[in-house]
């Protein structure tokens, strides 16, 4: 698209990235031969210097970049206010899923083209479908409010995340030392 502009500094980042990972892959199988007395390292050693230089610029490319962002607030408003009932699709779909619809993902593709052909907010085109009525009237107040106002949705990864790892302690529980 002829008006947008190309993240230039994180893509050279980038790219200074998979020039430099090999390099740094070297070095770590540079440690199998750390204490013994032969040269397997001799070359590979002398590219170092090139890894840090890199990694220097890179992190200082990066900064700067950063520095140099700032969050307009009242644009992304505006932009939530656009987007807001295809934001709330994805709680919807999840929490139909969750309440036992047996093709969520597929109702609430169909309601949200629905929902944007006749500009009507999403929540209420799903709230007059017969067929989500009866999955809708088991959603918590929370789960209500989350569809309501989607700009506070943030998903379940987090703790889906915490949850897999809680599991894998307790079943690791007397492999791992205390």
């Amino acid at each position: 698209m002829p008006h947008k502009r190309n993240p230039v500094s994180f893509e050279n980042v980038k790219s200074i990235w998979k020039a430099m990972a090999p390099r740094v892959l070297t070095t770590y199988m540079d440690q199998i031969s750390e204490h013994q007395r032969d040269l397997t390292n001799s070359a590979s050693q002398r590219f170092l210097g090139e890894i840090l230089a890199a990694t220097a610029y890179a992190a200082a490319r990066l900064a700067q970049s950063l520095d140099g962002m700032r969050v307009d607030r009242d644009r992304l408003k505006a932009n939530l206010a656009l987007s807001r009932s295809t934001i709330a699709a994805e709680p919807l779909y999840v929490l139909l899923a969750k309440y036992g619809h047996p093709d969520a993902h597929e109702a609430v593709r169909r309601l949200s083209i629905e929902a944007e052909r006749g500009s009507r907010p999403l929540l209420e085109v799903a709230m007059l479908d017969d067929e989500l009525r009866a999955y809708l009237a088991r959603l918590t107040q929370d789960e209500r409010r989350v569809l309501e106002r989607p700009e506070e949705y943030r998903g379940i990864a987090s703790q889906v995340a915490r949850d897999v790892a809680t599991s894998w302690r307790q079943r690791l529980k007397g492999f791992l030392p205390e």
